[in-house]
């Protein structure tokens, strides 16, 4: 279900007038000055490139907690540093972890210790004009998301570290695991809610100061996801290799190909990014091109969680 209305108004949660950061202080720090100084740092380990490889306007990033890998942020969010280019607009697509839509659309702007980021309004209007359906209807799950913090902030840094002056307006989106298409080991279908959505964001691929990004991390295995096993190094091998073939799928091209992947072991790695790419790569022709994802391994319960960092390119 893609943010339909509920049968009566008792339904509906009352949207936040604006999302506020929850991590500060815990994940990163809560002082801006020591918060610039901790992100100064990260991306001061990570070498300036002189050629950039490629186009860098849909970053693939993770969400785990700064706190386990901090690195792997700074050298995707590098990049944009080392090309000169700052966006003026940012599509936020995160895992709706608290969300019970499919897709959700929220135009509020967020407040961290770095300041306010306003709303991309426009983008939500251009939104709900191509799409015949509501998309703003839901609003369980943005406030407190961490998806959603974690680009902010690492926005904001970079923004005051190295492109002082210049302002920038985001645009929430919040995907889930589009269960039904795994379930059935097939794309949603070119007439639903989702395959309609990603046709109609598509509109902003070519705008060259429009960045999407698309904040996943990769599988959750282990008893703290309910899993009856330990993540021990076989499990952890067997994940490693789901995982890789999984990115050799995440392509427009071979989308049926990705879900049938997905459906064999009906997503038990529990891979949280299949909403995030699908409504990226169903509605523009895009690969995804990505380190090998890291595991981090807890001893305290035997659990692991994958997470990487790319770019979703176009297909030549």
């Amino acid at each position: 279900m893609v943010c339909r209305r509920s049968p009566s108004p008792q339904g509906l949660t009352p949207a936040p007038a604006q999302l506020t950061a929850r991590c500060a202080g815990s994940c990163y720090p809560a002082d801006p000055q020591e918060l610039i100084r901790s992100f100064a740092a990260a991306l001061e380990k990570v070498a300036p490139l002189q050629k950039i490889p490629h186009d860098l306007r849909r970053p693939i990033v993770p969400h785990i907690d700064f706190r386990v890998n901090f690195s792997l942020y700074a050298e995707t969010y590098a990049l944009w540093r080392d090309a000169n280019w700052f966006p003026s607009r940012v599509i936020v697509l995160g895992v709706g972890h608290r969300c019970p839509s499919e897709l959700a659309c929220l135009p509020v702007g967020y407040r961290t210790p770095l300041g306010e980021v306003p709303a991309a309004h426009d983008i939500f209007s251009a939104l709900s004009s191509s799409c015949p359906f509501p998309i703003g209807q839901e609003t369980r799950g943005f406030q407190g998301e961490h998806s959603i913090e974690f680009v902010v902030i690492w926005l904001q840094a970079l923004r005051d570290l190295f492109f002082p002056g210049r302002s920038f307006t985001i645009f929430p989106i919040l995907c889930g695991g589009f269960h039904q298409a795994v379930e059935t080991g097939a794309p949603p279908l070119p007439t639903s809610p989702e395959t309609i959505f990603s046709q109609a964001l598509a509109q902003f691929s070519q705008d060259p100061d429009t960045a999407m990004v698309a904040s996943i991390d990769g599988c959750h295995v282990g008893p703290r996801f309910q899993h009856p096993f330990a993540a021990e190094k076989k499990v952890q091998a067997e994940v490693s290799k789901w995982e890789k073939k999984l990115w050799t799928l995440a392509s427009s091209e071979t989308l049926p190909e990705f879900f049938q992947h997905l459906g064999a072991n009906q997503n038990n790695y529990n891979f949280d990014g299949v909403g995030v790419l699908h409504t990226l790569l169903a509605g523009q022709n895009l690969r995804a091109k990505t380190k090998p994802p890291v595991q981090w391994y807890e001893p305290s319960d035997q659990s692991i969680v994958s997470f990487s960092r790319g770019h979703l390119l176009p297909i030549k």
